[in-house]
């Protein structure tokens, strides 16, 4: 049977991951085995997000979604 929830393998993007909701959804979801991207504007609250989270090569990744001229490419 498929686990529906089972992310291993999977590269997941959380925005606004340095706190509250996307903070609590980057490390639930690094709980079900995904790979989490971390994007946030605060580089510290990012590296304590990524701290928390289960398994490894997870990346916090800072910039501001609002500034378009700014997002690595």
């Amino acid at each position: 049977m498929i686990d529906p929830l089972e992310l291993t393998g999977k590269m997941i993007l959380v925005t606004g991951a340095s706190s509250g909701i996307g903070r609590a959804t980057a490390i639930y979801l690094s709980r079900l085995g995904g790979t989490i991207m971390a994007v946030g504007r605060d580089q510290d609250r990012l590296q304590y997000t990524v701290s928390q989270m289960e398994g490894s090569g997870h990346a916090a990744v800072p910039f501001d979604l609002n500034d378009v001229e700014q997002i690595p490419g």
